[in-house]
């Protein structure tokens, strides 16, 4: 409650350094758009170069996160980081795992709700080759975590996911890859980092 001041017998008031912060924020955003906007019609190789760069990449999302807050601070104030690990070495949710192409399949007794392991950003839905159903969460560390046979899933694309929360469902087997700095991560190695 740092931005508010409460009164026993008034309404809250929100400070002023606050509403100028939220002012300079939407000004500074709109002055982005436009540019953009200016930018894509100036010239169609312009445009070509902005989609090529920008609509067929995946953005990564949480490094110009962390450039939003050293510029500007946190976007909701008292933010806090209530994050806990999902899984741990006593507890192994799966009976096994194996390596599976550039990933690992984890095989389950029974159908089984699958946690996200990471919080981020759904940036895929949909089948990839090979592999069934996909979806890909563009974790907060900046890590790509692939979930494959995934079932009765109710995200949809650009959906943020908290960690620790029920992304879907598989029959027996889920097949996971997780990829950091263009390079594959083992399931196990990445649980204990986190």
């Amino acid at each position: 409650m740092d931005n508010i001041t409460v009164s026993k017998f008034s309404k809250p008031v929100i400070k002023k350094t606050y509403i100028g912060n939220l002012i300079s924020r939407i000004l500074i955003s709109i002055i982005f758009i436009l540019s953009s906007l200016i930018f894509t019609n100036l010239n169609n190789n312009n445009y070509k170069l902005y989609k090529d760069k920008v609509l067929n990449n995946n953005v990564r999302y949480f490094k110009y996160k962390k450039l939003y807050e050293k510029i500007f601070g946190k976007v909701l104030p008292n933010q806090t980081n209530s994050d806990v690990a999902v899984f741990n070495d006593s507890n192994k949710p799966y009976l096994k795992i194996e390596k599976y192409n550039d990933g690992e399949k984890l095989i389950y007794n029974e159908p089984t709700n699958i946690e996200s392991i990471q919080s981020g950003i759904v940036v895929y839905i949909g089948n990839k080759e090979n592999l069934g159903n996909t979806i890909i969460i563009q974790g907060v560390d900046d890590t790509d975590i692939w979930y494959t046979n995934i079932n009765n899933s109710n995200l949809k694309l650009y959906d943020y996911v908290e960690k620790n929360k029920v992304i879907g469902e598989v029959d027996k087997e889920l097949i996971i890859k997780i990829i950091k700095d263009n390079k594959n991560i083992s399931y196990e190695e990445y649980i204990k980092t986190i």
